[in-house]
């Protein structure tokens, strides 16, 4: 059986084989780390000769020069292949869908001349969707994509919240976005969700019924957690974990009025579209999951956040 070799597009993110800075804007949350993690698990598998994940080049001395490496290997299977378009400097992704021809002709020279034509490419993000399209036809590949987020929606509930329609598309170029999403919807071998509800969100699309859609649940690598009794053989790293425990139940426990009820922890950049208030709401109006306490603690958080207006009118 012969091996694939895989194109992962992943145009916006900063990503780099060690030090994934998550969280530095929102360009850069769960989907670098989604996108990441997939590409080295699909380096592992017995069934896959080479993954190339390709996203943009840049040169900017406000960030690490690792992003400004052209190849850099992650392992025996993985490689990170920037290319430069749009300039040097980063750019947020609302920035770069003018640049995307420049990009998708990139693609194409780097591939041929490197030749590592992939069997399958794999699109991440609207941006990235329209380039695989594009690449899909001039190369006869098949893609399939991953939204991770949809224009339609976003742009929606902006209008709901009562901002300008004309603003908005000068901002976050809904425009092409959506035109995007519809192209990957008919000219994509499969769409990926996590979820069978997800499916469900893309109905408001004009071209739902052309796509192909797989629910694939977001994994997670076990390898990276232990149970909470867990002990190391190592009496310094057992000291550690002690003071660690001890440090995190000081630290919350103030805040709570009955401390030795469960814990429902929710993780996520603060940002009010991520709905951290409707699921304080929720459980707080909830008899017998009763959180409210814990308000105290969000708004001291929520002090330390100067560049997060949205979040604290919420709170």
């Amino acid at each position: 059986m012969k091996k694939l070799r895989i194109s992962l597009i992943n145009i916006h993110g900063l990503l780099k084989g060690s030090g994934l800075e998550i969280g530095r804007d929102a360009d850069n949350g769960g989907q670098t780390k989604y996108v990441y993690e997939l590409a080295e698990f699909l380096s592992q598998h017995e069934d896959v000769e080479q993954v190339h994940l390709f996203t943009r080049l840049i040169d900017d001395p406000a960030l690490s020069p690792e992003y400004a490496v052209p190849v850099e290997i992650i392992n025996e299977k993985l490689d990170i292949r920037r290319i430069p378009f749009l300039g040097k400097k980063y750019k947020a992704k609302e920035q770069l869908w003018e640049g995307l021809d420049t990009f998708v002709n990139g693609v194409v020279q780097h591939i041929k001349s490197h030749n590592i034509f992939p069997d399958w490419i794999h699109s991440h993000y609207g941006d990235a969707g329209y380039a695989a399209a594009e690449l899909s036809a001039i190369l006869n590949i098949p893609f399939a994509h991953t939204g991770h987020s949809l224009g339609f929606y976003k742009k929606k509930k902006l209008l709901e919240s009562g901002q300008n329609e004309e603003e908005l598309e000068k901002r976050f170029k809904f425009k092409e976005r959506i035109a995007a999403e519809e192209k990957t919807l008919e000219l994509s071998e499969f769409i990926v969700t996590s979820t069978e509800q997800e499916i469900e969100t893309y109905k408001a699309y004009k071209n739902f019924e052309l796509g192909k859609y797989h629910a694939i649940s977001p994994g997670i690598d076990t390898r990276k957690f232990a149970p909470y009794y867990f002990q190391e053989t190592d009496i310094d790293k057992q000291m550690e974990e002690t003071q660690r425990k001890y440090w995190v139940s000081e630290t919350i426990s103030k805040f709570l009025t009955n401390p030795h009820k469960p814990f429902i922890l929710a993780l996520s950049r603060p940002d009010r579209h991520k709905n951290l208030h409707t699921l304080i709401d929720v459980y707080g109006k909830t008899k017998n999951c009763r959180v409210l306490p814990i308000w105290s603690f969000l708004r001291e958080y929520v002090k330390t956040l100067p560049k997060c207006p949205s979040l604290k009118k919420t709170f």
